[in-house]
């Protein structure tokens, strides 16, 4: 089966210190996971609320993320005047269409893809039982801050 790359390869940067010498992807993201509480401590957090605002030079957007720890992640964004919502939840996903008015269901590949959102850590935590694997692709520096970059796939 071709193996779906998750959102262009989820390039996802964990900001971890220089002086850690993690070096496989299952490394980080166990190091990520101790630098954010660990694995006993996310399973005390029941919900997450997450307000953010993007800017950029075509447009600004604002998002509210909310998600209940093992059982659903929304998020409503405002783009350009328009309101859109996408959810997820243990058994399907969907969003909706605000040039059409309508809510449309994912399909399969798109919610496999983003069904780990309705945990805290995101995919990380429990990446091996949702059925993905993970891959080291590199390190950069971002921001003067030297991280590594882990690719989730289906």
């Amino acid at each position: 089966m071709k193996t779906n790359r998750i959102l262009a390869c989820l390039f996802v940067s964990f900001i971890i210190s220089a002086g850690l010498s993690a070096q496989s992807a299952d490394d980080v993201i166990n190091d990520y996971i101790k630098a954010i509480g660990g694995k006993k401590n996310l399973n005390k957090i029941t919900s997450l609320k997450m307000e953010s605002q993007i800017e950029s030079d075509m447009f600004e957007a604002t998002a509210v993320t909310t998600v209940l720890a093992g059982k659903g992640y929304k998020m409503d964004m405002e783009v350009m005047g328009y309101q859109i919502a996408t959810c997820f939840t243990d058994e399907a996903g969907w969003t909706t269409d605000p040039m059409a008015g309508t809510t449309v269901q994912m399909p399969d590949d798109q919610y496999k893809i983003g069904k780990g959102a309705i945990y805290v850590a995101g995919p990380f935590e429990k990446y091996k039982d949702l059925g993905l694997s993970a891959e080291m692709v590199g390190r950069a520096d971002v921001y003067g801050l030297n991280t590594f970059h882990v690719c989730l796939t289906v």
